[in-house]
């Protein structure tokens, strides 16, 4: 048997070498797709488990791998709230995209904030929710890091943002000395927009609202 083996190598090697690399590939591949399978199913159970909703209500064939196709009508939400038993209902668009740290998926779900943060009990300590629908996210702390290097800020605060990921809009309040004369307040506040719009490149504009220090020394 073996010199069978051997010999066939030997009289065919292009045949045995194409099968050798089919049988590889498709191993390859059913691990591969076993990993992202058991990855995605991991992540869900994961997002479930702190999700204190008791039933998600879906079509089958809603999930698929580049996204979940919102096939369901949010009228939808207003039955099943007719539903005797059911509290609260919430409608939820998912969406998976190619993670940018090497194979595998991340997922973006899309939520009513007032509606999911009152179901699942979550309490904002600091900053609010999303309240528009073109509110996008800039870390506050790195906005206060880029306006306090001013040596003439004082702190600042009420950040706001708007707009798309790449063309975004913000508005703040930033605190001077109310002694200082108005001339050079504008130009400090001109200083500070240059290096946010440096800092954050998707920034379109700035728009900065120059007042004096609160009186508690503790506010921002």
């Amino acid at each position: 048997m073996d010199n069978l083996v051997t010999s066939n190598i030997r009289q065919r090697p292009i045949r045995t070498l194409v099968s050798v690399a089919g049988v590889a590939l498709g191993v390859s591949l059913v691990m591969l797709f076993t990993g992202l399978a058991r990855g995605m199913a991991n992540e869900l159970q994961r997002r479930a488990t702190n999700v204190r909703a008791e039933l998600i209500f879906m079509r089958p064939g809603a999930v698929q791998l580049t996204s979940t196709t919102a096939n369901l009508d949010t009228r939808y939400v207003d039955r099943l709230k007719q539903i005797e038993g059911v509290e609260e209902a919430l409608p939820v668009i998912r969406y998976f995209f190619q993670g940018n740290k090497g194979i595998g998926l991340e997922q973006i779900d899309g939520v009513d904030w007032d509606i999911y943060a009152r179901m699942n009990g979550i309490n904002m300590v600091a900053g609010h929710g999303p309240q528009s629908m073109d509110e996008i996210v800039i870390d506050e702390d790195d906005v206060r890091t880029v306006v306090q290097s001013v040596p003439e800020v004082l702190g600042c605060h009420q950040i706001r943002t708007r707009g798309s990921a790449d063309h975004a809009f913000m508005d703040l309040h930033v605190w001077l000395d109310g002694q200082t004369p108005l001339e050079s307040a504008h130009a400090t506040s001109h200083v500070v927009k240059d290096r946010l719009m440096k800092r954050f490149p998707q920034l379109a504009d700035v728009v900065i609202h120059i007042e004096p220090p609160p009186p508690t020394p503790n506010a921002q």
